[in-house]
């Protein structure tokens, strides 16, 4: 549900929802290729051999703050920046919960255009009701469904463990 790809604007900008990046590919020659990443310092050490510079075969990548550098081997002497041609695979943010709301004789209506839900993974579903209904048991104060909650957390957890 949170895995995707996209297709780098001039080759460096990384997606805005972007959490975590797991692979960067240069498209060269009609071949998708992984680039590896690299430091700054791995970058300037490798460009003065020629045995582990970046090729169009071996693109590599360096990452700083939002953007990425990709480097490949134009001729047997330079090493160009890629920007075209470039694209992504990563984990992007889920999207900030909005709950949407009108007042309407000065009471709060709910209203479902202005709404955003929650994006959550089929396996932390059965984790949100748990706390829901621990923390409306603390509410509602039924120390039965909070102890109920509390079981089935350290049910789930023992499960996990194994």
């Amino acid at each position: 549900m949170f895995e995707k790809t996209a297709v780098l604007a001039g080759g460096t900008t990384l997606p805005s929802d972007l959490y975590r990046l797991s692979e960067v590919y240069s498209n060269t020659s009609g071949v998708l290729r992984p680039a590896e990443k690299i430091t700054l310092k791995e970058l300037n050490q490798r460009r003065q051999t020629k045995l582990s510079g970046p090729t169009s075969d071996h693109p590599i990548y360096t990452q700083a703050g939002a953007g990425i550098k990709v480097y490949s081997k134009a001729s047997p002497t330079v090493s160009t920046i890629l920007t075209a041609a470039v694209s992504c695979h990563y984990i992007k943010r889920p999207a900030d919960v909005i709950w949407g709301y009108v007042i309407v004789n000065e009471q709060a209506m709910y209203d479902s255009g202005q709404t955003t839900n929650f994006e959550l993974h089929q396996s932390e579903e059965t984790n949100l009701v748990i706390k829901i209904l621990e923390l409306a048991g603390i509410v509602l104060n039924k120390p039965g469904l909070v102890q109920l909650a509390g079981q089935e957390e350290v049910h789930i957890e023992a499960i996990q463990k194994q």
